[in-house]
């Protein structure tokens, strides 16, 4: 025997009015908020252009402060270091030079030369050029080439070791 189910429905022409104003009504209520959103994102459009513009004009903004800063500091290192505002006006011009003609920026070329005037060691033309090239033919920063430097005028000769260079000391006599 089989089970038969009947389904009946029985449907109010009242509720079927009343769902068809309910359905218009969120239908009108959707087309205004789709015109409203369509709005808010043109103005928004229109203010990212302007938006944008303020944002870089910012940042170049405080690049430049922060360019003034560090040249500012590296000034005031070569004022210390070199003793006059006028011999750092010329040291400056020196390392800006070295700077161009080899793979270190401005900043290693002051900083390089502040510290070798800072340990007491003469950083002349010749020697910042020639820390320069060996630092460079092995992959390395001007820096540690200047710090490998400074340590082997103390007698350690071990950073030297980094750049290739053996150093060999018996009593006073060092060979490199």
């Amino acid at each position: 025997m089989a089970d038969v189910a009947n389904l009946v429905v029985c449907v109010s022409s009242d509720q079927v009015q009343t769902a068809d104003r309910r359905l218009k009504g969120m239908s009108t209520s959707g087309g205004s908020a789709e015109r409203a959103t369509s709005r808010l994102m043109g103005s928004f459009t229109k203010l990212l252009g302007p938006l944008t513009a303020a944002v870089a004009v910012i940042g170049t903004f405080n690049k430049l402060i922060s360019v003034q800063r560090e040249f500012g500091v590296l000034n005031a290192g070569l004022i210390t270091a070199t003793g006059s505002t006028e011999k750092a006006a010329v040291a400056f011009e020196a390392l800006n030079d070295f700077a161009t003609q080899t793979p270190y920026g401005l900043q290693q070329a002051v900083e390089g030369f502040t510290k070798l005037v800072n340990l007491g060691l003469e950083p002349s033309e010749r020697a910042m050029v020639s820390y320069g090239n060996t630092a460079s033919a092995m992959g390395k920063d001007l820096n540690q080439m200047i710090e490998a430097v400074a340590d082997a005028a103390t007698g350690e000769f071990e950073r030297l070791k980094e750049f290739g260079i053996k150093a060999k000391q018996e009593g006073d006599k060092v060979s490199l």
